[in-house]
């Protein structure tokens, strides 16, 4: 995939890109996955995962960006997106979005879900430009330092819509 300015690589990953997995939830989000937690999410789920950039879990360099996704049956949800701050604005999100939806519409169509923090206004600007669309509010559903917390929005995306 390839933005107007530089090319994306992007690459399947699995149990074997975890250590590389966690350390880039460690620099994205304020409650990052454990390794731990991440190897058993692996193990026990159906998931697609992709990972962008320099595909850092087979050269020894950082991991720029990540998608891990559950698929049953029609039904595929984002569990976790990530892209390493100094990365962003790359269309990295977008290419790992992109080949998602792609792939989910390559297994017959069905429907991708998400939760967003609803004051996450880039990453809403996106999933809005992708065609999802607002389901529900979760109140409350993110913490945030301080004791403060964050509404999630629920969204989903139909693999019939267009990209």
């Amino acid at each position: 995939m390839e933005t107007s300015d530089q090319a994306i690589e992007l690459a399947e990953i699995g149990a074997d890109a975890v250590a590389a997995i966690a350390g880039l939830h460690a620099a994205c989000f304020d409650t990052p996955w454990p390794a731990d937690d991440l190897h058993a999410l692996f193990k026990a789920n159906p998931l697609w995962a992709l990972g962008a950039a320099d595909c850092a879990w087979r050269t020894g360099r950082e991991l720029q960006g990540a998608v891990i996704v559950r698929h049953v049956l029609d039904e595929a949800e984002i569990l976790t997106l990530g892209v390493r701050p100094r990365c962003r604005r790359r269309g990295i999100a977008r290419a790992l979005i992109r080949a998602m939806q792609e792939r989910l519409r390559g297994q017959g169509g069905g429907r991708l879900f998400l939760d967003v923090a609803a004051d996450n206004s880039p990453a809403r600007a996106l999933y809005d430009d992708l065609g999802f669309r607002l389901l529900d509010v979760r109140k409350g559903y993110y913490g945030r330092p301080g004791g403060r917390s964050a509404d999630a929005h629920v969204l989903s995306w139909e693999a019939a819509d267009i990209i």
